[in-house]
């Protein structure tokens, strides 16, 4: 009876070493962005098919892992043009803060100078103040307006390659259909 139960227990740890060999031959199918093949995985893994399909939830995470990873590819063709669009982002907010700290600084040189002098005793007017104010301004709008630019350009290249491989998803989907 012991060296039955001895049996036992060694199938099943031969079993579970198999399945962890499966399972880590589907998910290295999902990160290279293949199709889930069982019958490839299996072979690799030094099992057979059933054994993925007597473990409901090895499929179960296998399936999850794989729309995961469509939904990444979805979202975007890879990490450096997400890198792009929030490098665009961040440099935009930065000159957005800089035209704020730009106003503040000079609402306040002008509150000073009104406190201290008459504007009229200075060589600028408040006119000219303004006028400096807005070109400033400018200058900052013009390099905001040109980040803008840039990052719906990446998105819109994004929109495009989201296009061409979802129809290579669907020519590759159709060829594996036809095989």
């Amino acid at each position: 009876m012991s060296d039955t139960s001895a049996a036992n227990r060694q199938n099943v740890a031969v079993n579970q070493r198999k399945l962890a060999r499966l399972w880590h031959e589907l998910l290295q199918q999902i990160a290279c962005g293949e199709p889930i093949n069982i019958t490839e995985a299996a072979t690799k893994a030094g099992c057979r098919r059933g054994l993925y399909y007597r473990h409901p939830e090895l499929q179960a995470e296998i399936h999850e892992a794989a729309d995961a990873a469509a939904d990444r590819r979805h979202l975007g063709i890879g990490r450096s043009q997400e890198q792009t669009n929030e490098s665009l982002k961040t440099q935009l907010a930065q000159l957005e803060g800089q035209i704020d700290a730009r106003n503040v600084d000079i609402k306040q040189l002008l509150k000073r100078l009104a406190e201290h002098e008459s504007l009229d005793n200075i060589g600028y007017s408040s006119a000219r103040l303004q006028m400096i104010m807005a070109d400033d301004n400018e200058e900052v709008c013009l390099s905001c307006a040109t980040l803008s630019e840039a990052l719906s350009t990446s998105e819109a290249g994004l929109a495009d390659a989201e296009k061409e491989l979802s129809v290579a998803l669907s020519k590759l989907f159709q060829l594996e259909a036809d095989l």
